[in-house]
């Protein structure tokens, strides 16, 4: 069912790897941050999980026509100049037997694009290849 959909979040506490089911879901998830336990052997960590109104709050907010605006100028994007970069790269990570999706691979042209736009600049230069590590 088509849904107009601009951003989405999601959170697992488990990683689809074997669930051949939720792999492509996987695909599509570019940025993946994990997060360990809080560590509850020290006494401060454990009584701030227990007694602190604020955790889980969160400290920044998102504009979404900032969103849009920031697409704008990353459509206007020219990542030609990054190409033998992103080659090289592509290249590494099949050697690696990394497999990076074709869906990844354009994500992450998208992502290079957003940097260099947040940056003020039309054209990618390596220094901008590097919001993908």
């Amino acid at each position: 069912m088509p849904v107009p959909m601009e951003l989405i979040w999601g959170a697992s506490n488990e990683y689809p790897f074997g669930d051949e089911s939720l792999e492509a879901l996987w695909d599509r998830w570019l940025f993946r941050c994990h997060v360990d336990d809080v560590n509850l052997m020290k006494g401060d960590s454990f009584d701030r999980l227990m007694t602190e109104q604020t955790l889980g709050k969160p400290s920044a907010t998102l504009d979404f026509a900032n969103v849009l605006k920031l697409r704008e100028q990353r459509d206007k994007v020219n990542i030609n100049p990054v190409m033998d970069v992103l080659q090289e790269l592509n290249i590494f990570m099949h050697t690696q037997k990394i497999r990076v999706s074709a869906r990844r691979w354009r994500q992450c042209a998208s992502v290079i694009q957003s940097r260099t736009a947040m940056a003020g600049r039309t054209e990618s230069t390596p220094s901008d290849v590097r919001i993908l590590a």
